[in-house]
């Protein structure tokens, strides 16, 4: 089939992108990756296990509330807002 054939595929696929980017409103892929990374780093902070090398069962429990604290967002996500 030589190049026509191989690249006919490539060809639909991008006349077919253009048209939809021009008469629907398509997210931004980007934007939405780096909201739901900076989500997951804030859960992450948040439900992190305490440290292991805490001696006690009381200590492990008193660490385990200090890293249960609401983290802040404001400095976590600042690049969002731009």
């Amino acid at each position: 089939m030589g190049i026509i054939g191989s690249s006919f595929a490539v060809m639909v696929g991008m006349i077919g992108g253009v048209y939809i980017a021009q008469k629907y409103e398509v997210p931004n892929i980007r934007n939405m990756v780096e909201t739901a990374a900076c989500k997951a780093k804030v859960v992450e902070e948040t439900y992190r296990k305490p440290n292991a090398t805490t001696p006690c069962k009381y200590w492990k429990a008193k660490a385990a509330e200090e890293t249960h604290r609401q983290p802040n967002t404001a400095t976590a996500c600042e690049h969002l807002e731009e």
